[in-house]
């Protein structure tokens, strides 16, 4: 099984683009102060995203899974808030 994390949705990759660009750039969203919170806002603050409107919030950061089908087919699925973590089989290594 393998482990597969992003760092946030469509929005937070605009926002990462935007900087890439120059652009100053502003994110305003509260994201827990647990590890699924805290990877994004480290990666915000590396891009040199202003994080100054986003709290550290006490609720849990929500969690969007897309699966990829074999047709190339997309399925969003959005994890319940009390989420325990999500492992994912590639089916690398299968005969």
């Amino acid at each position: 099984m393998v482990q597969l994390r992003t760092r946030g949705g469509s929005q937070f990759d605009v926002a990462v683009g935007l900087a890439r660009l120059g652009r100053r750039i502003g994110l305003t969203v509260r994201l827990a102060d647990k590890a699924c919170g805290r990877m994004p806002r480290a990666h915000a603050t590396a891009e040199g995203i202003d994080r100054s409107r986003s709290p550290a919030g006490t609720e849990p950061t929500p969690l969007t899974v897309v699966f990829h089908g074999p047709a190339g087919t997309r399925r969003l699925r959005l994890l319940p808030r009390r989420h325990r973590g999500l492992a994912v089989d590639t089916g690398r290594g299968r005969p």
